[in-house]
């Protein structure tokens, strides 16, 4: 597990408000990726643990987007180097 997870939910436990933004923070990205089981009734009943996990995975999405779009330019950039070698 990671240390930021910990630390999300310890937070969650002494702040209990924090928690009530970050299910906001997360339903709202969950409805822009149609994800339609992370409702906010769902979310309420979910463990402190399952929130964190949620709020870092919506964090680090746009960064493995970004990574995933950057490997496949480069390897664009690469056929056509190849190409123009030919």
């Amino acid at each position: 597990m990671s240390f930021r997870l910990i630390i999300l939910q310890l937070k969650f436990k002494f702040l209990p408000s924090l928690r009530s933004q970050y299910e906001t923070k997360i339903s709202q990205r969950a409805k822009q990726d149609n994800y339609t089981a992370l409702t906010d009734s769902n979310l309420k009943e979910a463990s402190d643990l399952t929130i964190a996990n949620l709020y870092w995975y919506f964090q680090d999405v746009p960064i493995k987007q970004m990574i995933h779009k950057n490997t496949i330019n480069n390897k664009i950039e690469a056929l056509r180097l190849d190409l123009s070698n030919t």
